[in-house]
């Protein structure tokens, strides 16, 4: 599969608030496990074992 296709592949996911986090860059923030997400690079945090959705916090703090 090129890049191209699976970049495709994951900005549709994070469409659907489904992301893949930077592997190098995920760290521990006290509470969640934190990172910027591969695709579309947003905030996202670990809710559970591969289930990464947006940071509501960041998005909050974003909308003030």
């Amino acid at each position: 599969m090129s890049s191209f296709s699976r970049q495709s592949f994951r900005s549709i996911f994070c469409a659907f608030n489904r992301h893949e986090p930077r592997r190098g860059a995920v760290r521990w923030d006290g509470v969640n496990y934190v990172a910027a997400c591969n695709g579309c690079g947003k905030d996202i945090r670990r809710h559970g074992p591969k289930q990464w959705r947006e940071d509501p916090a960041e998005t909050a703090q974003l909308a003030d």
